[in-house]
């Protein structure tokens, strides 16, 4: 039985409700169809409907140089060892101090999380593609980890959050943009 993910959509009802938690159905070491794990609070996602394959959007990822391209937020980015998990290297943000980044949870052509580590906790900016019948369902989400999570949650949430409408318009773009032979 393969892992799946969970559905995008249920990802950001009630975006700003801290004590959502989604289920992630795992492979099961029972005799029950799935073993479930609590995932965590994203109080910050928006997702878009693109009208292009899973792997369409996902190589727009996997192309990091590209992501200032699509990306207004970011500048700059470097990951040598390519879209893959414990990949580690930094992002420049348009605004704001270079930052180092580390790549967790690749599932192709489902979902990526970059994570960067702060005082006290980490942010997590979580990417996944789900497949629709039309295309692919995106979600972009962010949360804080840790014990002063609450804390740059409220600081730096709202600020970090206010491009994601904008980067996924850039994605939609891109992605669509791509034409296949």
């Amino acid at each position: 039985m393969t892992e799946s993910t969970p559905d995008v959509k249920s990802a950001c009802i009630l975006p700003n409700l801290i004590a959502f938690l989604v289920l992630t159905p795992q492979p099961a070491q029972s005799n029950h169809k799935h073993v479930y794990k609590w995932r965590h609070a994203m109080p910050y996602c928006e997702t878009i409907e693109i009208n292009a394959k899973p792997e369409i959007v996902f190589s727009l990822y996997s192309d990091i140089r590209s992501w200032p391209q699509w990306d207004r937020e970011v500048s700059s980015v470097e990951i040598a060892e390519g879209l893959v998990s414990g990949a580690q290297g930094w992002l420049q943000p348009r605004e704001g101090p270079r930052t180092k980044i580390t790549i967790q949870d690749v599932v192709y052509p489902l979902q990526f999380v970059a994570v960067s580590q702060l005082i006290g906790c980490v942010i997590m900016f979580e990417h996944r593609l789900e497949a629709t019948t039309v295309g692919t369902r995106v979600l972009h989400g962010l949360y804080f980890k840790g014990p002063t999570g609450f804390l740059f949650e409220r600081l730096l949430g709202p600020v970090l959050s206010r491009g994601l409408p904008e980067t996924l318009k850039g994605l939609k773009q891109a992605a669509e943009a791509i034409r296949i032979p």
